[in-house]
């Protein structure tokens, strides 16, 4: 979705991925940083809902952007700014630490592991959630008829 041209509802989508917390690969995170830092340059006034989306992007994986990628996106507020949404970005940037330590941008939980091969689970504040591969239960298919 980052890499699609922009439309007011991948807003809307992006966010309610972001809002799922899932641990997502830092590739998946610089992708987000590159799609929202792509708006700098952006003449028109962009919707409210790309702004929530920034900020949600910002509070649930500030920790996982790179630090030479912070001033792009201080920049990207500055420039594309809404005078109630921008300065709690710009906060929560200011707050997030940096990419690798302290555990996840996911506030409580575990982050798999580079992006390759673990189950991605949803996470919940303060509950760590992990799925055991071999506990699931069957799938069946049905044939074509």
């Amino acid at each position: 979705m980052a890499g699609m041209p922009f439309t007011g509802i991948n807003s809307f989508f992006i966010r309610a991925l972001i809002d799922k917390r899932y641990a997502l690969p830092y590739r998946v995170v610089d992708a987000l940083v590159d799609h929202f830092v792509g708006f700098e340059s952006e003449k028109r006034q962009l919707p409210v809902v790309w702004h929530h989306s920034l900020l949600a992007f910002v509070r649930r994986y500030g920790s996982e952007i790179r630090s030479e990628d912070r001033p792009a996106l201080q920049r990207l507020v500055r420039a594309q700014y809404h005078h109630l949404v921008s300065p709690e970005i710009q906060r929560e940037l200011a707050a997030a630490g940096p990419r690798g330590r302290g555990g996840s941008g996911v506030k409580g939980g575990a982050r798999a592991a580079g992006g390759g091969g673990g189950v991605i689970t949803p996470m919940r504040s303060g509950v760590k959630t992990a799925e055991d591969p071999r506990r699931l239960p069957a799938v069946e298919l049905m044939d074509d008829e």
